[in-house]
């Protein structure tokens, strides 16, 4: 979301009948918002518009409806208020109040950082609407600078509900092992499993939020031994110990509740001195735009439903910053916004009737066909009948075959050596006595050539039937490989199985395993439990500056 104030499209587009679409103000993978123009009641909104990929029911369509019950069901001022929920076409719609300030993400490139006073007053505000939220059963799981809307009078508002946790409500939601919220925000519990995340996380992503407002950073490690260096050398140390506290890797080391935290940090803010006079204020004077003009709009509420789609609509915009994305999306080094993250499948859609009939058909006919195609493939590979190896060797084996001339030079050096003379190599010209086999089948007839040939003459029927055997070498079950895909930074990447042994990463066989890698920046080595299904393929994205990796 951008705090600056563009001019209106030449075009604002109607929506619902009642609203002016001027400009989006942000967009994600899910939704895009909008600044719009409430024709009915005056007054300028942010309506929030679901992609109509998700149009169809989905879990991302009852997540945009949770969202829009969890904020409409909280009073409180730093808690941004919807105002309306709709449908239109399928695409469910969250009407809100616009803040003209921007987000605190905003601020920070328009700013810098925070001095001590401000940045404290805006985590007090963030735990104020965490105070409501858990009160209330809900749990936001991605507080973050972009997720805090500033006013005209600078009052920070914590908005984007769409990853919450509502009570029992998002049980059949979110499955086990999913990871949500952003990376550098999250509390080591949550990006394990995100059901197992509980008010404490918040205060974690609290936490961090402070520590990038006040140091102008990136996200920190709190976990690495040398985060509590690179904290007191950016942050005042009364503030330096609430955030250590409040980013424990147990949940049980961090505050007990929002409310904890929040008098902790009042208690500091009432020993600071004030901050700079030169200070920028958090929310940049802006000034409100006037209401859009636009001929032949679609008429107010009452009239005919529109049924067309602008060129730019919300229909066919394309996302440019994704606010819910996979793991690959790792937020940059400085204060880029870091998306959030939501990594779970969207249900696969059924196949079309007709190649369900189709496919049925073609099951049917190999039904029918398999018994008669078994028979004629064992009788192929069964052994030729004795009348037809008979003929074989005085014909087919001396006249197509060229391999018996090669075991017949074998006795030649027997002769040789028996002579012991070198000029022996004259039997070479016996080629030409080769057209004379049938006097050497008859002292030959002995068992020993006999069967020399016999083999070959079998080798090539079964040959001819080579097409055939693959068949049944494919019909024997084999165990496909389970596949671990690695993205990112780090050296040194393996899968460590339980008896010790050593893979690289790529195709291994399915199992438990330690994937292993060093990440050099932060010097140490990562490990992560992986139980590797046959025929999966799991992708592990690692981020070297982060010091941390997560399975997509």
């Amino acid at each position: 979301m951008n705090g600056e104030q563009p001019e209106s499209v030449s075009t604002p587009q109607p929506w619902a009948n009642r609203y002016l679409l001027e400009r989006p103000l942000g967009e994600g993978g899910m939704a895009v918002v909008w600044r719009a123009w409430d024709r009915r009641l005056k007054a300028w909104r942010a309506i929030k518009i679901l992609r109509p990929r998700y149009s169809r029911p989905t879990k991302m369509r009852q997540r945009f409806e949770l969202e829009a019950q969890s904020m409409a069901n909280l009073s409180n001022a730093n808690i941004v208020t919807v105002h309306d929920i709709g449908d239109e076409n399928g695409q469910l719609f969250i009407v809100m109040e616009w803040l003209s300030g921007g987000s605190l993400h905003d601020r920070l490139e328009r700013g810098g950082p925070l001095p001590p006073r401000q940045a404290l007053d805006v985590g007090i505000a963030i735990l104020n609407a965490l105070e409501a939220a858990h009160d209330a059963g809900i749990v936001h799981r991605d507080v973050k600078p972009s997720n805090v809307l500033l006013d005209a009078d600078g009052r920070s508002v914590l908005t984007d509900f769409g990853v919450a946790r509502v009570g029992s409500i998002d049980a059949g939601l979110t499955r086990t092992g999913v990871t949500m919220g952003t990376l550098g925000f999250m509390a080591p519990e949550q990006r394990e499993d995100a059901r197992s995340a509980d008010h404490r996380a918040d205060l974690y992503a609290t936490a961090a939020t402070l520590w990038t407002l006040m140091s102008g950073r990136g996200p920190l490690v709190f976990v690495a031994p040398e985060s509590r260096k690179t904290l007191d050398r950016f942050i005042v140390p009364e503030i330096a110990d609430i955030i250590w506290k409040a980013t424990r890797y147990s949940p049980e080391d961090r505050y007990d509740s929002a409310a904890d935290m929040r008098d902790a940090l009042q208690a500091v803010l009432q020993t600071l001195p004030a901050d700079p006079a030169d200070t920028p204020p958090l929310a940049e004077l802006v000034t409100i735009p006037p209401p859009p003009t636009v001929e032949s709009l679609a008429p107010e509420a009452g009239g005919p439903e529109q049924t067309w789609a602008p060129a730019d609509s919300p229909f066919t915009m394309q996302p440019a910053n994704a606010t819910m994305a996979v793991l690959d999306e790792f937020p940059p080094p400085e204060l880029e916004d870091a998306p959030s993250l939501v990594v779970e499948p969207e249900p696969a859609r059924r196949a079309p009737a007709w190649r369900i009939s189709m496919l049925l058909a073609v099951l049917a006919l190999l039904a029918v066909s398999a018994p008669t195609l078994y028979s004629n493939l064992a009788a192929r590979l069964q052994d030729p009948p004795a009348r037809n190896l008979t003929p074989i060797p005085p014909k087919d084996h001396a006249d197509t075959e060229p391999v018996p001339p090669e075991p017949e030079p074998e006795p030649e050096p027997e002769v040789v050596i028996s002579d012991g003379k070198p000029e022996d190599a004259a039997p070479e010209p016996e080629p030409e006595p080769e057209p004379k086999p049938e006097p050497e089948p008859d002292p030959d007839p002995d068992p020993p050539p006999e069967p020399e040939p016999e083999p070959e003459a079998v080798v090539a029927e079964v040959a001819e039937d080579s097409a055939v055997a693959p068949e049944v070498t494919e019909l024997v079950a084999t165990v496909p490989p389970a596949r671990v895909k690695l993205i990112g930074d780090g050296d040194d990447p393996r899968l460590i199985s339980k008896d010790g042994t050593t893979y690289p990463v790529g195709s291994v066989p399915p199992g438990a395993y330690t994937f292993a890698i060093t990440l050099p920046s932060r010097g140490n080595n990562f490990k992560m439990d992986l139980e590797l299904v046959s025929g999966s393929t799991v992708t592990i994205e690692c981020q070297d500056r982060f010091g941390q990796c997560a399975r997509r």
